[in-house]
């Protein structure tokens, strides 16, 4: 099935290829990175302004290649891992009215010496599932297909109508016993309006629904008798421990398995001040609502736990034009709180009827905090037909988390702060029909923060309260460790007349900590990626 999948995917990715091949007139190459970096309506969450392309077509096809080691890492992370993929993206003026925005990605991922985590991205859960055994990892594959297609339609001058859906599917999964595999699907869609009045105002609005879905079976293959046990992590790697050998706790080892559901509603209001030929200023405010639930909704199924909570953003990009250059400011914040509650249910099964769940009430697990903060600032000179000659800047990232997980009576405090500050520079050198770009970046990140802090509510005794200081004291040192970064890459670019360009670009970037490591298998970490492409 993933065989026909991979080669559907390359027809899907050849036919919208071919397709904006076929609809561009006579016209300068474009950059396509660039074209739409320095719009920012065609990164925002309205699809409204896809119409304020400012040339007739941008497109790319490329294929990926990377490589990565090194033991700095997190709990789910691998210290040899590799990942090949594939994507296509076109951005298309089709008339002075209708413009369209397309993408088609695949991509596989192999990681060797895994464990931990069972769910595909930890950090996106409010409770996680881990191994309990350190001494048990093993490969991870993970496959993803990835599909969007966003429209616009301008009525006047004035205003515009958009709207966009991004579906994405995959599969993650450990090829060693207990072997958790999850299956995953993602839903986004947007629709919105904008409304320029003048050339130094503009406004839009958006809706968004997005509803992610990941179910999650652990399969044992051995006959040896292996006892398998689960961390379910309420936050902090602090909850309790379950047996694998039973259909009544939070991992199934029955197909389809148990789903993981988060819906999101919500919305954007995008406001611009002056016009893009010299100073614009973007700003867009974004609000989502955001539950879920871990488990089934059916009457002789569990709902093991329901969270809510809510996401506010703020981007605001300041693009000032002089001549050939575009310098550019970017603020980005975003606050996202979240709550989980575990249910207190009853499995009953009166005689010679089915089992019926009966629930009780619920017991608050986790309540954590999240804030993140960007600063950047981006100059782009010598910009002839969308391509820079030079590129730099720098980009300061902040973050703050703070939480309280509850194992009734005991519970544990966790804060933690991270700092990142990165310098970078490109440069286009154009000769005849070739270019060639190097570029360099150089970067410093700090964290600092609260492990843990344990207390109790009442006075008490627990058999199955479980922490795990393994997994807890390496993922507080890789999220503290100090440590310097650099990247140096290199591109060539081959020009074919107005109409297409084919571009390798080679980059490598290293990771090295400080000071040596205490948990971490090691202080460094190399990643080695290989881009073919064609833009048209």
């Amino acid at each position: 099935m993933c065989n026909c999948k991979t080669i559907s995917a390359c027809f899907l990715m050849a036919a919208i290829s071919l397709s904006a091949w076929g609809q561009a007139p006579q016209r300068n190459l474009y950059d396509f990175s660039f074209i739409q970096d320095a719009n920012p309506w065609l990164t925002s969450s309205n699809a409204a302004g896809l119409g304020t392309l400012q040339v007739d077509r941008t497109s790319i096809v490329e294929a990926e290649f990377n490589k990565e080691d090194g033991g700095l890492i997190p709990v789910e992370g691998s210290d040899n891992s590799w990942l090949a993929g594939a994507q296509t993206e076109s951005f298309v003026k089709i008339s002075d009215r209708i413009a369209f925005h397309g993408k088609l990605s695949y991509s596989y991922f192999h990681g060797n010496n895994m464990g931990g985590h069972y769910l595909m991205d930890p950090s996106y859960n409010p409770i996680n599932f881990l191994e309990s055994v350190k001494d048990n990892n093993g490969v991870k594959v993970r496959e993803l297909y990835g599909l969007l297609g966003g429209i616009s339609y301008s009525f006047n001058d004035k205003w515009s109508i958009g709207a966009e859906i991004g579906y994405e599917t995959g599969s993650y999964a450990k090829r060693k016993d207990a072997r958790p595999k999850s299956n995953w699907m993602s839903l986004d869609i947007t629709a919105g309006m904008r409304f320029a009045p003048s050339r130094n105002f503009a406004g839009g609005l958006n809706l968004k629904y997005a509803r992610t879905t990941e179910n999650l079976v652990c399969s044992i293959f051995g006959t040896t008798g292996t006892q398998y046990y689960t961390l379910i992590d309420y936050g902090g790697y602090f909850g309790k421990i379950e047996s694998l050998d039973s259909e009544s706790g939070y991992i199934s080892t029955s197909d389809p398995g148990n789903p993981m559901i988060n819906t999101f509603y919500g919305g954007s209001l995008q406001l611009v001040f002056g016009n893009a030929d010299r100073t614009q200023f973007f700003n867009e405010i974004s609000y989502l609502s955001r539950s879920g639930y871990f488990g089934e909704r059916k009457y002789n199924s569990v709902v093991f736990c329901e969270f809510g909570g809510s996401e506010i953003s703020y981007n605001g990009i300041l693009d000032i034009r002089r001549g050939t250059s575009l310098h550019r400011i970017n603020l980005y914040g975003e606050y996202a709180g979240i709550v989980n509650n575990e249910n207190i249910y009853r499995r009953t099964t009166a005689a010679g009827e089915n089992t019926v769940v009966e629930y009780f009430g619920q017991n608050e697990i986790l309540d954590q905090t999240d804030i993140k903060g960007h600063l950047s600032y981006t100059g782009y000179l010598g910009v002839s037909q969308n391509r820079p000659e030079w590129e730099y800047g720098i980009d300061i990232d902040g973050t703050f988390m703070t939480a309280r997980t509850t194992y009734y009576p005991f519970y544990r405090d966790r804060d933690l702060i991270t700092m990142q500050a990165v310098l970078h520079g490109r440069k286009n050198f154009k000769v005849t029909k070739n270019i060639f770009t190097v570029g360099l970046a150089a970067g410093y990140y700090i964290g600092t923060g609260t492990k843990n802090s344990d207390g109790a509510y009442a006075t008490s005794t627990s058999d199955n309260l479980r922490t795990d200081d393994g997994y807890l004291n390496l993922d507080f040192e890789y999220d503290t460790a100090s440590r310097v970064f650099g990247t140096l890459c290199f591109r060539y670019t081959r020009l074919f007349g107005d109409k297409a360009a084919v571009y390798i670009d080679i980059r490598d970037t290293w990771n090295q900590t400080m000071e040596k490591p205490v948990y971490l298998s090691s202080g460094y970490r190399n990643s080695f990626t290989v881009t073919l492409g064609c833009a048209f």
